[in-house]
């Protein structure tokens, strides 16, 4: 495979696509990229990562399966978590709890130069956020 481009665009099917938007635009500011409905399938955002783009879905029909919560940690298989790397890691957990979400893993040192924390979307998708330190 030769890929095309050096992102990778990943689409988290939600519940609720103006709740995750005020998680994902307004507390993460990721600015919106684009809004269209997509037949047989529902409403697509598309948020802005640089050279990536996060797809939030709201499907047409009722989701019946929520994420197993819990992240990696959980005993399920599957994509269990979405990585973003920041300058400010601390901030960016203060601004979720504050927000009423859940932090599943606290800022933590898992190098000598990485800082890793976890918080749960509004539908339960575990966002780890990594930061470079010196």
């Amino acid at each position: 495979m030769k890929l095309a481009s050096p992102g990778l665009d990943v689409g988290i099917v939600v519940t609720d696509v103006e709740r995750s938007l005020e998680f994902y635009r307004d507390l993460l500011c990721l600015p919106v990229r684009g809004d269209m409905q997509v037949p047989a399938v529902g409403r697509l955002v598309l948020l802005d990562l640089g050279v990536s783009t996060l797809k939030l879905v709201q499907r047409d029909c009722t989701v019946e399966h929520l994420p197993v919560p819990g992240g990696v940690r959980a005993r399920a298989a599957g994509m269990r978590y979405v990585t973003f790397s920041v300058a400010d890691i601390a901030d960016v957990v203060e601004r979720c709890r504050s927000a009423g979400h859940r932090v599943g893993m606290e800022p933590t040192r898992m190098a000598p130069a990485l800082l890793v924390a976890a918080v749960e979307d509004p539908d339960r998708t575990w966002i780890e956020f990594t930061e470079a330190t010196s």
